[in-house]
């Protein structure tokens, strides 16, 4: 039979009870009705004329030639699929998560949601295009690079006002990319390789790593390097972060441009406060005083936190060794979100905005502490000490291990006394090399032992400074030259001896000069 010869049709309507003969008329499309006939259906007939097989031929012969046409369709299955994909070009999709407080209903829609004046606090939200499976939408929309979840909640209680001026906006609580395909996450680590190395980013290796949350500041920070890499990295990696960066053109771009002239300009606004910080970077904090002597620093570990305005650290502590110890620490804020003001007004802010001179002041700083590491003789310019500035030179023995053997630490500190996190390798050296980490991150006052007074004060490190001994005090002194020569004759013959151990113990070898006149 040819495939232009009219099929037939073999019915047998149930009301009849008779089988009735083909029919030979035209067939025709049945218009959609209410209630149909039940009809039977000769299925044989009906596949024998599918598989366009003559009418003598057997049962056999005609479910062998079903099977044989399922298996080529299970082979042509996964070539159509693949290739309906590939006609459809790469994109990402946003999906709007809305969860209901008031209802305890999550809902998913592809278009943005609105508020309706609904629910206890005038504030529901509703949307269209809903995705009611969204593994099915997933499946049927294979072309997407990523998606882009915005989890929006609304009827809570921590909307604070309620009525006509809340927008879908307020309601807004985290935006993230999710559903990373295979060729965007090698993308990615094409990308970071070449341009982040620097900068701290998700670890795209880790196939654990399925989020990238907004506002994507590994991505903010790194952008002067995208470009160049993007060269060197392969065609179709290009095409995702091609697709990524037009989501944060039109999520971000405003906002960044905006960002950048505030950073050009040294000021911020309270609500872009977050752009400041990349962790691995040292901050300055004036929570203790502005001046150099009471300027803080320390290490930032992680990104700021939105939410608490927290950001965590390290820096360095000393006990007659070296801790580093975790800190975490609390920017505070104006109370205008959108008024502009220097970034060095802020409690503490990165030292790349720092005046040149506080950050050389700092490392200076960092250098005498280390100075100080041990038993020193040290001179002190600070005058907030009682009767230090009635002295024209104040002189301090700054010794740690003796003021600890004196004032040992209580039990309930924190910290593990003792603990040495340098080694005593780094301890013997005078200049041991140590990155600005180190040196800007020490304390900025240390114990010190009032040589006039007799008694132990605390030293702010920034205003210790070596003692400057007078070389020329001898030959200014107005004595004859006999006298002076005989002098020092006594001294260096002083000095030889205490090479040579006394037979007692602990007996020293004293000289005393008395001059006069």
């Amino acid at each position: 039979m040819s495939p232009s010869s009219r099929r037939s049709r073999s019915v047998t309507r149930s009301s009849s009870g008779n089988d009735s003969e083909p029919d030979s008329r035209p067939h025709r499309k049945r218009p959609r009705t209410t209630h149909r006939p039940t009809m039977t259906i000769n299925w044989r007939e009906e596949i024998r004329q599918f598989l366009s097989y003559p009418s003598d031929s057997t049962d056999n012969a005609i479910l062998d030639e079903l099977e044989r046409v399922r298996a080529e369709l299970e082979k042509l299955r996964p070539l159509s699929s693949k290739n309906s994909a590939q006609a459809s070009p790469l994109d990402y999709q946003v999906i709007n998560h809305v969860q209901c407080e008031g209802s305890d209903m999550t809902e998913l829609y592809l278009d943005d949601p609105w508020v309706v004046n609904s629910g206890p606090y005038e504030a529901h939200l509703r949307g269209s295009n809903q995705i009611h499976n969204l593994e099915l939408y997933l499946e049927r929309n294979k072309q997407m690079t990523f998606l882009v979840f915005r989890e929006f909640e609304c009827c809570g209680r921590h909307i604070q006002h309620s009525g006509s001026g809340i927008q879908a906006k307020d309601l807004l609580m985290n935006e993230y990319v999710s559903n990373i395909s295979v060729g965007f996450r090698q993308a990615l680590v094409e990308l970071c390789d070449l341009a982040f190395q620097e900068t701290v980013h998700p670890d795209f290796r880790n196939e654990g790593v399925n989020q990238i949350h907004h506002p994507y500041l590994w991505w903010f920070h790194g952008r002067p390097n995208i470009k160049e890499a993007e060269l060197q990295i392969s065609a179709d990696s290009r095409l995702h972060l091609k697709i990524y960066q037009r989501y944060l053109n039109a999520c971000l771009g405003d906002e960044w441009a905006t960002v950048d002239q505030l950073r050009l300009s040294g000021n911020i606004t309270a609500a872009y406060t977050h752009y400041l910080f990349v962790p691995e970077e040292i901050c300055i904090s004036t929570a203790k005083g502005r001046s150099t002597s009471f300027i803080e620093a320390f290490k930032s570990t992680d990104w700021l936190d939105l939410k608490t305005r927290c950001i965590p650290g390290t820096r360095w502590r000393f006990d007659g060794n070296f801790q580093k110890e975790d800190i975490e620490v609390t920017l505070t804020l104006p109370a205008s979100l959108i008024e502009e003001f220097p970034i060095r007004q802020l409690s503490f802010y990165p030292a790349q905005f720092a005046d040149e001179d506080e950050v050389v002041a700092i490392r200076k700083r960092g250098e005498m502490f280390w100075k100080c590491r041990h038993r020193k003789y040290v001179c002190y310019k600070g005058s907030e000490l009682g009767g230090v500035s009635n002295m024209s030179d104040p002189r301090f023995m700054v010794d740690t291990m003796t003021f600890n053997q004196m004032h040992p630490p209580k039990p309930e500190t924190s910290h593990i006394p003792n603990r040495d996190d340098l080694g005593p390798e780094i301890m013997s050296r005078d200049d041991p090399r140590l990155p600005d980490s180190f040196f800007m991150c020490l304390p900025t006052t240390i114990p010190g032992f009032n040589m006039q007074k007799k008694e132990w004060v605390t030293l702010r490190v920034g205003l210790i400074e070596d003692v400057k001994w007078n070389d020329e005090a001898f030959n200014l002194l107005v004595i004859d030259e006999e006298t002076k020569e005989l002098i020092q004759a006594v001294v260096t013959n002083r000095l030889r001896a205490e090479d040579h151990a006394d037979m007692i113990h602990g007996k020293g070898n004293g000289l005393f000069i008395l001059l006069h006149g």
